[in-house]
């Protein structure tokens, strides 16, 4: 008998989504013209040369993989760019300002 996935962050039945385990804008970066980036791995035989999407894993469901995307949003502004920061240098220190926590 298979045990039921629980989705990772409130504890409920699935389905659950193919969610990023790193959010995807990580992954920019490493992409080509093609949008694939290749996988680097610690296996002798790596199941994939080659990715397009990020890694994912079933952890969420789709409303907490909702939650959770509206908050990756705001962090890929922050350090993308998009949301005005202060940022100031004080010996050896760099102090940034102006991001919402909440």
């Amino acid at each position: 008998m298979q045990k039921e996935l629980t989705c990772q962050l409130c504890g409920g039945p699935g389905p659950l989504c193919d969610s990023h385990v790193i959010p995807e804008f990580v992954y920019t970066d490493l992409y080509d013209e093609k949008h694939t980036f290749h996988v680097v791995s610690t296996l002798s035989t790596p199941t994939k040369k080659f990715e397009q999407k990020g890694i994912r894993e079933k952890l969420l469901c789709a409303k907490c993989e909702g939650q959770l995307s509206k908050y990756e949003d705001y962090a890929k502004r922050v350090i993308q760019g998009g949301v005005p920061l202060t940022v100031t240098r004080e010996t050896g220190v760099v102090k940034v300002e102006d991001i919402d926590y909440e």
